[in-house]
């Protein structure tokens, strides 16, 4: 792609890249905030060459990712996006040269805009309403090992 100044390179991260919270732990938010560095940084480093970088912050994607390989619905107070709305997204990325985008319902959108500015307050919610979920999903998977 460098060397024929054109093309796009998508990373899929997740909203964890963009907020830390109890559900998500550290693991799992230390590789999507990892996604987030490389291709924030990849963009700069590649300015001006024709390749463009994206990263997608998907949030809760209805029969996919955390929850379904756990095995149950995401809360409904959370909310979930449909695996098209995050293709529709990728593509706009890829269409406009959007270096992120989130998708995501209200509420995970709302806490990846505020975790960077008050993680603290984003962390006691989180610590209210997702600890609990995230112990859940961590019985459910060590039960299938």
């Amino acid at each position: 792609m460098l060397q024929r100044r054109r093309g796009h390179v998508v990373l899929v991260s997740s909203i964890a890249g963009r907020s830390a919270t109890a559900m998500n732990g550290p693991a799992y938010t230390a590789t999507k905030w990892g996604l987030r560095g490389l291709a924030l940084a990849l963009a700069q480093d590649w300015h001006a060459t024709g390749v463009r970088v994206s990263a997608i912050y998907p949030g809760p994607v209805s029969g996919a990712g955390m929850f379904a390989s756990a095995g149950f619905p995401a809360p409904a107070w959370l909310g979930t996006s449909t695996p098209a709305q995050v293709a529709r997204a990728v593509a706009d990325a890829i269409e406009h040269g959007r270096t992120e985008t989130i998708v995501a319902r209200p509420v995970p959108r709302l806490v990846a805009e505020f975790g960077a500015t008050a993680p603290e307050f984003v962390g006691a919610i989180s610590r209210a309403k997702g600890r609990d979920l995230r112990d859940k999903m961590l019985a459910v998977r060590q039960t299938r090992w």
